[in-house]
């Protein structure tokens, strides 16, 4: 070639060597693909200073859709360079360069297209598939054995039927070996992270880690729902056969195809770091694509209380905001009971074909169906209004339009910014698509002002690494007055933050705290548990100040010793709020146990806190903990608590004086 075609966004690039041949990356990454033969497969993966990640691919395709395949040997594809594009920095997105390949089939007029993004000065490099066929998958798309076996038995010894999405064959030293598996459906569910050794062929999970054994570290992280809540056909995640690794998360059925439509994979994305710092790789992607400063609010949403709806009228409404602004709360959520229509249960528990039209209507006995009155009484108190709300999951989500026009009325008429989701069920690929358009919809038209929380608690949903551009992510449902269910306690909930928190920011995670008034002591003494308040609310106040506070109680019930509390908490939230804006927070000491000293590190760099937890049960009075990548010399401001630190380098000792207890530093460099 005369002229070397290049495409580059500061420090990513993309360049075309020859007529078959490119290379694409940062200075963190070097990608080199052909497309010798008509075929697209990746040839070499370096990382920085020249290291060699990953060799060539002996595959004809670095991917595969489950039933894509017709006659081996007669498959003929053609691939090609389509577009390199710089995309400007979004409300969603960072700035970068956008790289597209086709590949085509033409047998079954197949085309994908392969799209790579490119972000300048950071070492990440993701990847994405979209998918078009004109003739339905050549798959029994049943998944009962019969016919699964039926399928596989025509393909040859040690080929697989599966949605690949991207593939690599491992350079050097480098092997998997540990495998990160998480779980929602917090309702049910109390152990949201597993790891396991990166053991066997299959293997399940959105993080897979790899070292080469001479401190340097890769991970390959699926931007996609749990593993127990995806629609593939393929059952793992991730495949393993000897230096081969393939990555499994299309997140469409194969059944779900339909001729002339594109359907769109999910993100499959290397991170580079040192060996032993995946956690650290993936909570830092995730700030620098999705920020976190915009989630940092205190919300109060009264649904905790047990009987929301029984208590809910116009004048309840009042009081709640007057005292919502008396506890220092900045954003009051009106929960399930506001709309015309019905309930939840109306629409997802009896499965009701509604009028999203009529449904949603503020309800006339509600200032006759307008929220005017309570927009600007909450405002007089320094508070906001936020609302609950479910779109209609039984259709697919194919009215989304209609409901985000809905709530975009709400947002302009009454400033309402801040939307709960509720009873999201992503069945299908489609029900997901209009999902999405929802949210994008909506955040395009108020230019990134309104802003969502993601339940989790139930149902097949996007778990922990979908949609967290959009917003929060609702964690859990814990109650302390019903007779059934696991229950609140502040134990359990500090554990599933901090280990959560290894792995996602942990900005993006609304905690809820209840009030003890609420409890319900027949439930524990059944249960054989101890009370809540065996630790003080103080200490379940304390819990999410890393994270975004959900006070979940109805503060007008409040006595006025638990408001000054809570004032006080919520005063020292708002002191600590300017360290959390788009910092490192990394889980430190053991894990909640109930027996442990643990807690949470907040880094900006030149600054941050530090809070720690000594448990009910812990029989030490003084502990030495680690503090990773401090700088050399800080300086130490004890600003909440009794406990007393020395800190000397990275290692901090604290001497307790009452257990069960907090205390927060701040710290900053010198």
């Amino acid at each position: 070639m005369d002229h070397i075609p290049a495409w580059t966004l500061k420090d990513a690039f993309c360049r075309q060597i020859s007529e078959t041949d490119f290379e694409l990356g940062n200075r963190f990454f070097l990608r080199k693909i052909t497309l010798k033969d008509g075929n697209f497969r990746t040839t070499a993966l370096y990382g920085e200073d020249s290291l060699h990640l990953c060799g060539k691919n002996p595959r004809e395709l670095d991917l595969s859709f489950y039933g894509d395949r017709c006659s081996f040997g007669e498959m003929k594809y053609v691939s090609g360079f389509v577009s390199a594009t710089i995309k400007k920095a979004t409300e969603l997105e960072p700035a970068h360069l956008e790289v597209t390949f086709s590949v085509r089939e033409e047998r079954q007029q197949l085309t994908i297209l392969r799209t790579f993004f490119l972000y300048p000065g950071f070492p990440a490099l993701s990847m994405q598939n979209k998918i078009r066929m004109e003739v339905e998958p050549n798959v029994f798309w049943n998944t009962r054995p019969g016919l699964r076996r039926e399928y596989e038995g025509h393909f040859p010894p040690g080929v697989f039927p599966e949605g690949c999405v991207d593939c690599m064959c491992l350079a050097g030293h480098f092997r998997p070996t540990e495998c990160i598996e998480f779980h929602a459906r917090t309702d049910f569910c109390d152990e949201q992270v597993e790891r396991r050794h990166a053991a066997g062929c299959f293997l399940n999970g959105n993080v897979l880690i790899f070292s080469d054994g001479k401190g340097h570290g890769m991970t390959w992280f699926q931007e996609a729902p749990c593993s127990e809540d995806r629609r593939d056909l393929t059952g793992y995640d991730f495949r393993r056969s000897g230096k081969m690794i393939f990555s499994c998360g299309w997140g469409v059925f194969p059944g779900e195809i339909r001729p002339g439509k594109w359907y769109r994979s999910y993100r499959t994305t290397l991170l580079a770091h040192p060996s032993g710092d995946s956690g650290k790789a993936v909570r830092s992607y995730l700030r620098f694509r999705m920020g976190t400063v915009r989630d940092l609010v205190i919300t109060a949403n009264p649904w905790g209380c047990g009987d929301f709806l029984e208590r809910l009228n116009a004048g309840f409404l009042l009081k709640e905001l007057d005292a919502a602004g008396k506890c220092g709360i900045e954003l009051y959520q009106i929960d399930d009971g506001w709309q015309e229509g019905g309930t939840l249960s109306d629409l997802s528990g009896k499965n009701t074909r509604i009028d999203i039209g009529t449904f949603w209507k503020i309800g006339q006995r509600f200032w006759d169906g307008d929220f005017s009155v309570p927009r600007d009484f909450a405002k007089a108190h320094g508070v906001e209004l936020a609302l609950w709300c479910a779109p209609t999951n039984n259709i697919a989500y194919a009215d989304w339009r209609k409901f985000a026009d809905i709530l975009l009325d709400f947002h302009r008429k009454y400033g309402i910014d801040v939307f709960k989701l509720d009873g999201v069920t992503l069945r299908t690929n489609a029900a997901e698509e209009n999902f999405e358009s929802m949210l994008r919809y909506l955040n395009r038209k108020s230019q990134g002002k309104i802003r969502f929380n993601l339940d989790v608690t139930y149902g097949q949903r996007g778990g922990y690494f979908r949609f967290l551009e959009y917003g929060s992510i609702f964690l859990e449902n814990r109650y302390l007055c019903y007779p059934n269910g696991p229950g609140y306690h502040p134990e359990r909930t500090l554990r599933n933050l901090w280990r959560l928190a290894h792995w996602l920011p942990a900005q993006k995670l609304q905690i809820e705290v209840p009030w003890p008034g609420d409890i319900n002591r027949d439930f524990y003494l059944k249960k054989g548990e101890s009370f809540p308040d065996d630790y003080p609310w103080e200490y379940w106040l304390a819990i999410p100040l890393t994270a975004a506070p959900l006070l979940w109680f109805a503060p007008s019930a409040l006595t006025d010793s638990d408001r000054t509390v809570c004032r006080k908490m919520t005063a020292l939230y708002r002191q600590l709020r300017p360290f959390l804006a788009d910092a490192d927070v990394l889980p430190v000491g053991e894990v909640p146990s109930g027996h442990s000293i643990t807690g949470f590190l907040v880094n900006r760099g030149n600054g941050g806190f530090l809070i720690l937890f000594r448990e009910k049960s812990c029989e030490d009075s003084v502990a030495e903990l680690s503090l990773p990548e401090l700088p050399p010399r800080t300086v130490w401001e004890r600003i909440s608590g009794d406990a007393v630190a020395t800190v000397s380098g990275n290692r901090i000792e604290i001497n307790w004086k009452a257990s069960p207890s907090f205390a927060v530093y701040t710290w900053k460099s010198t």
